[in-house]
């Protein structure tokens, strides 16, 4: 399922890493092998292990341990960016 802005999901028949993969150039992360979060709807990570995401409409996402690093390293891209 796809959650957009506006309350809306959209159900899709293709994997999660097939849109990983159309949308990498775009400010999208893999955060975990549940979860491909749009980064700039990202108000706060909070650290842990992993550590969570607290996005724009309050919901909460956690991030893999293993997907940490990846994830940070393209919020900071983004935060040099604007």
């Amino acid at each position: 399922l796809f959650f957009l802005t506006n309350n809306r999901q959209i159900m899709v028949s293709k994997t999660l890493s097939v849109f990983e993969k159309i949308l990498s150039d775009l400010n999208f992360s893999r955060v975990h092998s549940k979860h491909l979060v749009n980064l700039i709807y990202v108000k706060q990570y909070i650290r842990g292990r992993g550590g969570y995401l607290l996005l724009k409409d309050d919901t909460h996402i956690n991030v893999a341990e293993a997907r940490k690093g990846d994830f940070i390293q393209k919020l900071k891209n983004i935060a040099r960016s604007i």
